[in-house]
């Protein structure tokens, strides 16, 4: 199942059992951030990219914040295959399903 959200957050109780709810806004402006963890919880990682070339991501991703301004695509797939989801500037999405890819 792939859950996309764009613009908005899910609410606080929507993370797993007992965490807190972070903020998406902690990913700095002209950053891509890729969350372990459902609600932007869980391990981080920040990218700060300029091409789009495939990448495989570090861990399964769960949270997404894109907070450049460009269209970013995420795949469920690693080497950019599977099932795709563009997340356009500024966007948000969650994910029951998780990303392994993107470029």
């Amino acid at each position: 199942m792939l859950l996309l959200s764009l613009g908005i957050t899910a609410p606080a109780n929507a993370g797993t059992p007992g965490s807190p709810a972070a903020d998406p806004y902690d990913c700095s402006e002209g950053y891509v951030c890729l969350w372990s963890g459902y609600n932007y919880d869980g391990a981080m990682e920040t990218y700060q990219p300029s091409w789009h070339t495939c990448s495989d991501t570090p861990f399964e991703v769960h949270s997404i914040a894109n907070r450049t301004q460009d269209t970013w695509t995420f795949y469920t797939e690693e080497g950019c295959s599977g099932d795709e989801v563009p997340l356009g500037p500024g966007g948000f999405a969650l994910s029951g399903a998780g990303f392994r890819s993107w470029r």
